[in-house]
């Protein structure tokens, strides 16, 4: 796993002044005059404007997210992280615009399957020999009584994320399956071989949660990957760089993807978008939800410290009604986003359950994107 590059910025800043005490008096002197108003100078600017306090803008009544960088996410030992400055989107010479995606897959051809209860059965035509993480099948919380000579049936005895090698006709197969840890309803409850997660690392800023956001909804609309950086150079970019329901709208809409905006009155409007096979793209106060203190293991509430307006995709809901199912795009961490869940596929913002309650209590206005599915 990759570790973060860490630095003591007192440390840093003290050393010019061990360096000019150690020169005779009038040099000294000199020096640490100079050394003063360069100090002076660059303090003076002020304090470092974070997404975090960059003020929410309101266009037409309705508020807008920057989705921005939250500090200390998974941090060593309290220390500070050496945040990485992300690049901007490339442009070749026919006009398109990209950027880098992370790696989100160590297997490309990864088939994807939801378990939509932690009862729930995988079935397979082939033999399971290999369990990511795991030193070999048998020590995996595997239960393969179902099984017989024709078709391999594996119920997990804990919910969350499983990397499965399965040898299907003399070739190895690798799925990636989530079992919920409550009885749920998700719109790709179903299985699929597509994944259509994203987050916002390296797509050209920090404040690309709308964006990121919109990408995943057209993707799981059409079932083929569409760049963040793309529905960024169709809003363009404004002020903070903070994106509107209808400017994201738009972008999805000229996809040929008849999403609407619809009004948020209940916990029972976006259940309702659901049940008829759709997801919905919705903006809140990220400090309206807690935060996990093990995100990895324990799928409920958000993952981050962050106090922004910020975009998410619901993708589902618990059948007791207390949660729903969300992707956040927001990274693991902002360096390398490299944490994955148990199954070394997934990134952290992946299925997250995040209280029904505490999430329309934190709408920053109320109304959703509500996406349907194309095919």
């Amino acid at each position: 796993m990759n570790r973060y590059t860490h630095f003591n910025p007192l440390v840093s800043f003290l050393s010019p002044i061990r360096s000019v005490c150690s020169l005779k008096r009038p040099a000294a002197i000199f020096f640490a005059a100079v050394f003063t108003a360069l100090a002076a100078l660059l303090f003076s600017c002020g304090p470092r404007v974070t997404p975090a306090d960059i003020p929410l803008r309101d266009l037409d009544g309705g508020q807008t997210g920057t989705g921005g960088a939250a500090d200390g996410l998974f941090s060593d030992d309290g220390e500070t992280e050496d945040r990485q400055m992300i690049p901007q989107p490339t442009q070749d010479a026919a006009g398109n615009i990209s950027a880098p995606q992370p790696d989100s897959a160590t297997h490309d051809d990864a088939k994807f399957v939801v378990l939509s209860s932690p009862d729930g059965l995988f079935t397979v035509n082939g033999t399971v020999v290999n369990v990511a993480r795991y030193a070999g099948v048998e020590e995996a919380p595997l239960d393969f009584s179902r099984s017989d000579q024709y078709l391999t049936k594996v119920r997990f005895k804990q919910p969350g994320f499983y990397g499965l090698t399965v040898r299907e006709a003399d070739r190895p197969e690798f799925y990636s399956v989530f079992v919920s840890p409550l009885p749920t309803v998700h719109t790709d409850a179903a299985g699929t071989d597509f994944d259509w997660y994203l987050t916002q690392f390296n797509t050209g800023t920090t404040s690309n949660c709308g964006p990121a956001a919109v990408a995943m909804g057209i993707a799981w609309s059409t079932g083929k990957h569409f760049p963040v950086s793309a529905v960024r150079e169709a809003v363009g970019w404004q002020g903070d760089g903070s994106t509107s329901f209808e400017e994201l709208l738009k972008v999805i809409k000229d996809q040929g993807i008849p999403a609407a905006i619809s009004p948020i009155r209940d916990a029972q409007s976006i259940k309702d978008v659901i049940n008829a096979g759709g997801i919905a793209v919705v903006l809140f106060r990220t400090e309206g939800i807690g935060t996990s203190a093990d995100p990895a293991g324990d799928l409920f509430g958000k993952y981050y410290d962050d106090s922004v307006g910020h975009y998410i995709v619901i993708k589902g809901y618990s059948l007791d009604d207390e949660y729903f199912v969300i992707y956040d795009p927001i990274p693991s961490d902002w360096s390398y986003n490299s944490f994955r869940y148990g199954d070394d596929l997934s990134m952290i913002g992946r299925n997250r359950y995040y209280p029904a309650a505490e999430l329309l209590g934190s709408l920053r206005r109320a109304d959703m994107i509500a996406v349907p599915r194309l095919n």
